[in-house]
């Protein structure tokens, strides 16, 4: 998420990496892998789409992760995909994020958790804010499970 002077704008530096893009399940079943959701005591479908082997492993919502040897074996890999853009005086913000922090809280969230702080240019208190603010969507939103909300929030100053 970039912010350029006062207006705030989403742009995409990379994307998910899930197994339902068409691509990376491409990968995944041409290395032996399946692509199923978990399925719970009954047989039912629940959560999202995920990479397993023959068995009940690894499990993965995921179609890229770094040192899973379970995964490799069926196509999980860990190189990134690169965006380059080229940053102009006007930006202010950029926050970079996990799933963790974009799972539940919309770019309307994360904007007005972060746009009191930048004027002052107090970039600590803007990180607590949208930690605290995505650690509650999770409270909320998802019986008892919270993913890692890891994030790099950038001022810029000129």
């Amino acid at each position: 998420m970039l912010s350029r002077t006062n207006k705030w704008f989403l742009k995409n530096l990379s994307r998910d990496h899930k197994p339902d893009c068409q691509d990376e399940a491409e990968r995944i079943i041409n290395n032996g892998g399946r692509i199923d959701p978990y399925k719970d005591q009954n047989g039912q479908a629940c959560g999202p789409l995920r990479v397993w082997n023959n068995g009940n492993v690894p499990g993965l919502a995921m179609t890229r992760s770094i040192g899973d040897q379970i995964a490799k074996s069926v196509g999980v890999i860990e190189k990134p995909e690169i965006f380059n853009f080229v940053l102009e005086k006007m930006d202010r913000v950029i926050l970079l994020g996990s799933d963790g922090v974009f799972e539940f809280l919309s770019q309307q969230d994360i904007l007005d958790s972060v746009t009191p702080h930048v004027d002052r240019m107090d970039v600590e208190s803007a990180c607590n804010h949208l930690l605290e603010m995505a650690h509650i969507s999770w409270v909320q939103r998802s019986n008892k499970v919270i993913d890692d909300i890891t994030f790099i929030l950038i001022f810029m100053q000129y």
